[in-house]
């Protein structure tokens, strides 16, 4: 419980919770990227397909560089365009000040085409980068990582089963039907 006192300043028990607050999430900001990395390398190289087994190297700073330049690439983004927003409410701003009717019309509508546009290419944008910063890299890395081990048993395998669906089955992987329903 944050406690304020009458002064209005934060009592030293409630100063001490939050340095324990700030403490808590940076030490999990720290430690969590080396956890996930050693979770994932454990996970590809406990893989098996038949006799043909997966090991990964995967370097344990691997995920905390791929967050940093994804959060970088973030803060360059607002940035930009946050000063485009700016600029758009400016425009809004100077259409409710005292200029002619048609003038306020004009630039308060480029204003808010200009804030609207903005936003929605922002958070666009910001998908973008973490996909192919973040997500992208990460499969990279995981790729790169990997060495197969007893290839030799991928000579003796042999197809079995039936032919699929020409339109169904090839239809439901590609729009991801199974993992709907």
């Amino acid at each position: 419980m944050i406690v304020i006192a009458a002064t209005g300043g934060i009592t030293t028990v409630s100063s001490f919770f939050i340095a324990f607050i700030i403490l808590v999430a940076a030490s999990l900001a720290i430690t969590a990227p080396y956890i996930w990395t050693i979770h994932l390398r454990w996970k590809l190289s406990n893989t098996h397909f038949g006799a043909v087994g997966l090991t990964s190297s995967l370097p344990g700073g691997t995920i905390y560089w791929l967050f940093v330049k994804a959060f970088g690439c973030t803060l360059l983004l607002s940035f930009f365009f946050f000063i485009l927003a700016a600029i758009g409410g400016g425009l809004i701003s100077i259409s409710s000040s005292g200029v002619n009717q048609s003038t306020q019309l004009v630039t308060g509508f480029i204003g808010g085409a200009i804030m609207i546009v903005s936003f929605v290419t922002y958070f666009l944008l910001f998908v973008i980068i973490g996909r192919y910063f973040f997500h992208r890299g990460l499969w990279c890395e995981i790729a790169s990582s990997i060495t197969l081990t007893n290839v030799e048993a991928l000579d003796a395998a042999k197809a079995q089963g039936y032919a699929a669906d020409r339109f169904g089955a090839g239809l439901a992987d590609a729009l991801d039907v199974a993992g709907a329903f």
